[in-house]
């Protein structure tokens, strides 16, 4: 009995990471990107970029960062809707915690809400989603149009 308890012990003093993330929501990212102080650009399109072997560490809890210089071709975000074409060089900054890392599919349509930051695109690539968005669904689409064209943001 005393081993068996010594055993929990040490299996409880591990720790746990498990991330807990909110689901993600194209309402909720848009409302956070309209409200931030920094200046966001949002589209949807493809990224391109080269294969990248990630730090994923499964015993650290602290994030670490990646860039990677990534291609992003699709269509910006006007008040007419996703219609100025974009080829831009961008970069992904792609966040782990532990063994969870962000990811963004390469080739394969995408909603995207990029930081202005020093000139350059940023999109946060976080292990928590929430600033890209693959095969966006025309609701997602027009979701992020009402807000941003028409201040018509949902609640929450």
């Amino acid at each position: 009995m005393m081993i068996r308890l010594a055993l929990l012990s040490l299996v409880a003093a591990q720790p746990a990471l498990a991330l807990s993330c909110l689901a993600p929501s194209v309402a909720r990212s848009t409302v956070e990107a309209v409200s931030a102080e920094e200046t966001f650009r949002i589209a949807v399109g493809s990224f391109f970029y080269d294969e990248v072997e990630l730090p994923a560490d499964g015993t650290s809890i602290e994030p670490t960062e990646t860039s990677i210089p990534a291609v992003f071709d699709g269509h910006a975000l006007t008040r007419e809707g996703f219609t100025t074409e974009v080829s831009s060089e961008v970069v992904l900054q792609v966040e782990c915690i532990g063994p969870s890392c962000g990811s963004v599919p390469a080739d394969t349509e995408a909603l995207a809400f990029f930081r202005e930051v020093g000139g350059e695109l940023v999109l946060d690539v976080n292990a928590c989603p929430g600033w890209v968005f693959p095969e966006p669904t025309e609701a997602q689409l027009e979701t992020v149009r009402n807000c941003v064209v028409d201040q018509d943001c949902p609640e929450g």
